[in-house]
């Protein structure tokens, strides 16, 4: 039986695959089959079937455990300190870990607690480390920052770690150092960009605060999500535009989530058409719909010079019943604001209304499952 000790008891099985190998069956077994194969088949099961296997025998505890420790994500606090002690006891564990996702948003932000340290001190270890998501009250203020201004990792390509103005620059400081990225999330609420210009030339995928935009020096970006939260340096949406336009190429998918800032809707709309009028997707997701008229006339004025958009979306964002009411309870005046659309926009293919999909089909528009929006679109909702 193999060693099981630097297999934490969040890695073991609780009810699972019940793996019985006799001695002859697991010597026929690694006999038969390279070990290639036999890591694939490991790679293959579920993460409480691979921490069984690497219980079988010497060979398949060193097969799994590199496995087992190449993509962790842990959502509970407990099972987050166990992983933490596991590494910091046992360092030679901490070369495997390639994707590590901590998160429980049931810590208390910046709360005292005993926990902080032991998980700063495992990040330290990570020298393999290429897709970090970390939830940052998991750190206390004084670790966090810590956390920002010591830690890095020189393989990492894709990061997701929350803003808050306190640690703004503490932030784009890590960001300096880890040019690598190709993705970056970045969820929260900044009242203000970073003082420091962030050199990303790698850079691919942006997902953040608008007011981050002019900082980031890139020109490699091929999506955009944009938070816009209502601060003083969002309230002028042409310059995040102005920059967007030599940072990305010019048929990308954008998207807005517009969370407060409800009268911003058409400064925003007329700057994608005059900076960025080969987008190729254009995602408006508001917080709550306010005066919906007024909303889709600035959108119609905007759309012809949008002369490469095929998919639009319009919606709520958070709440299913805020509706567009003047072409929601009539399927007929839904249908003629779609087709008004597709006159201005002529290679507009399909688009969304708070959760009403349609496609062209021919010289007519027909509705369509919402996922076969997305999928053809290419939308994909992240947390």
């Amino acid at each position: 039986m193999a060693r099981t000790d630097d297999l934490p008891s969040f890695f073991l099985p609780l009810t699972s695959l019940t793996m019985v190998l006799t001695r002859r069956q697991y010597k026929t077994i690694s006999r038969w089959l390279p070990n290639e194969i036999l890591i694939e088949v490991i790679r293959a099961v579920a993460k409480a079937d691979q921490a069984t296997l690497a219980r079988v025998c010497k060979l398949f505890h060193g097969l799994a455990t590199p496995v087992i420790y190449s993509v962790v994500e842990l959502r509970k606090l407990t099972k987050i300190i166990g992983f933490c002690r596991c590494i910091v006891s046992n360092s030679s564990l901490s070369r495997f870990v390639r994707s590590l996702t901590l998160a429980d948003y049931r810590v208390v932000e910046d709360a005292e607690n005993s926990h902080s340290k032991l998980i700063l001190r495992s990040l330290k270890t990570l020298p393999s480390l290429e897709h970090l998501s970390l939830l940052p009250r998991l750190l206390s203020h004084e670790d966090r920052n810590t956390f920002l201004l010591q830690c890095t990792f020189p393989r990492l390509v894709t990061c997701r770690f929350g803003v808050r103005d306190a640690w703004v620059d503490a932030l784009a400081s890590f960001l300096i150092n880890h040019p690598l990225l190709t993705s970056l999330r970045l969820p929260g609420t900044p009242g203000c960009p970073p003082s420091l210009s962030i050199p990303l030339s790698n850079l691919q995928h942006f997902q953040g605060p608008a007011s981050f935009v002019p900082q980031i020096d890139t020109n490699h970006l091929k999506s955009v999500n944009l938070f816009w939260w209502g601060s003083d340096q969002e309230s002028e949406a042409e310059p995040i535009f102005v920059a967007l336009q030599s940072m990305t190429r010019h048929n990308i998918p954008l998207e807005c989530r517009i969370f407060w800032a409800q009268d911003w809707l058409p400064q925003i709309v007329e700057s994608v058409s005059r900076n960025l009028p080969q987008v190729k997707l254009l995602r408006l997701q508001l917080c709550r719909i306010e005066e919906p008229a007024e909303k889709m006339a600035a959108l119609k004025r905007c759309l012809p010079r949008l002369t490469n958009l095929a998919f639009l979306s319009m919606e709520s964002m958070f709440i299913a019943s805020e509706l567009f009411s003047p072409f929601w309870e009539d399927e007929s005046k839904d249908r003629k604001t779609v087709q008004d659309l597709g006159e201005l926009c002529p290679t507009l293919n399909a688009c969304c209304l708070n959760g009403q999909a349609w496609w062209k089909s021919g010289s007519s528009w027909e509705k369509c499952a919402l996922k076969d929006f997305r999928a053809l679109a290419g939308i994909e909702d992240v947390d």
